[in-house]
């Protein structure tokens, strides 16, 4: 099928296959970009390099202002202007983690949108009610892929917290908080709030670690969304209902 085509929508593996295209080609390419082929693989997953080896340009700027998108207020984190090959990166507002986000976002873009002329990544100011565009979806979810690759994710994810999939039980409560279940299903309630602290997470069964979200240089909230897109976090709602 025409990825090109007007009004065709990629699918999400699609978009992943894109993504650990992209990924390889750094990887090959690893001694060319960063002098040398001893590095960390996730080292290599350098939205920046990966857009200039697709031809285009990043500036940083102080700010991009705010445009109205879909009837809401939104600060605009970045933009990439394909006549030109420029992507722009906000900076003001927004925090290293969140400018490298955008960077792999506008990446996405490059890759998955070779038709659009000048496409943003959005912040909102109010998200009550708020959906984003599916272009800027497809964009989010293949920087999601790019920066936190489902291998590496549960390669990390088993070493810290020796399963593949984690649930809130007595045990996995007290290695975790060092609180009994009760105690700690009183602070994470939801789904959210478990792959929150997974992601946050620096300790486990008396084992110290960098965090997920700082290994894989993201915010706390973008790890916390790919480990539930990843299945590894149990919701648990699931197995302690009132």
């Amino acid at each position: 099928m025409n990825v090109n085509a007007p009004g065709y929508r990629p699918h999400p593996g699609l978009i992943e296959d894109r993504a650990r295209f992209t990924q390889l080609e750094l990887w090959n390419c690893r001694a060319k970009h960063w002098g040398t082929d001893q590095i960390d693989p996730l080292d290599a997953l350098e939205p920046g390099v990966a857009l200039r080896m697709n031809g285009f340009q990043i500036e940083t700027v102080s700010t991009l202002g705010e445009m109205t998108s879909n009837g809401k207020l939104v600060q605009v984190a970045g933009l990439i202007h394909r006549g030109d090959r420029i992507v722009q990166i906000a900076s003001s507002r927004f925090s290293q983690v969140e400018q490298r986000f955008t960077a792999a976002h506008e990446l996405g873009h490059a890759i998955l949108h070779p038709n659009g002329a000048l496409l943003h990544r959005d912040r909102p100011a109010d998200t009550t009610g708020w959906q984003k565009d599916p272009t800027e979806r497809e964009a989010d979810f293949f920087a999601a892929c790019f920066l936190m690759p489902g291998r590496q994710v549960h390669r990390w994810f088993r070493k810290f917290f020796l399963t593949d999939r984690f649930v809130l039980n007595d045990d996995t409560a007290f290695a975790l908080c060092t609180k009994p279940l009760d105690s700690v299903l009183q602070r994470i309630r939801s789904h959210r709030d478990l792959s929150l602290t997974l992601a946050r997470t620096i300790s486990y069964n008396g084992q110290q670690f960098k965090s997920l979200s700082e290994l894989f240089r993201v915010s706390p909230t973008a790890m916390a969304c790919r480990l539930e897109e990843l299945g590894l976090a149990f919701d648990p709602r699931a197995s302690h209902r009132a």
